[in-house]
């Protein structure tokens, strides 16, 4: 069994049956799911998406340049992480915290890329990708079983 896994939800996955947006019930799932996994034993890290509030690539429908449009999309992965901090919190989870590369002093922590590469490599911290769509992914790979890529 893994000790540690990186889960990547995207921006989609909170948002659910719709292209954008939020959907509480999604939401919800998503966090029960991480919950179940934390409630194993295994220490999980969960990087999100923001497509579901804002995609970079679609600068050119909005007439303003890809960085900007990035930067937006970046913002709208924060709100996601606060939304999924907030309702893991609701739910019960304790010692939820959030990191971002963006400077938001009130909301999270800062996150600096290489250091955390180093950490994982370091740990050697296997890195695993899978849809978090199929039901109770996370809570299957927590228990072992082999679903997804795993990335060393």
């Amino acid at each position: 069994m893994y000790r540690r896994l990186v889960l990547k939800l995207s921006g989609q996955a909170i948002a659910g049956p719709n292209e954008f947006g939020f959907n509480s019930d999604r939401l919800t799932h998503l966090a029960n799911e991480v919950i179940a996994v934390r409630a194993t034993g295994v220490q999980v890290a969960v990087v999100v998406g923001g497509g579901n509030v804002f995609r970079g690539n679609r600068a050119g429908d909005w007439g303003i340049d890809r960085v900007e449009a990035d930067n937006i999309g970046m913002l709208g992965t924060v709100i996601n992480a606060v939304l999924l901090r907030g309702r893991l919190s609701a739910l019960g989870a304790d010692d939820v915290r959030l990191m971002t590369a963006i400077p938001i002093n009130n909301l999270s922590e800062p996150y600096i890329r290489l250091p955390a590469f180093i950490l994982a490599r370091d740990h050697n911290l296997p890195l695993h990708v899978f849809d978090i769509d199929q039901s109770a992914a996370a809570s299957s790979i927590a228990s072992g079983k082999h679903l997804g890529t795993l990335i060393n």
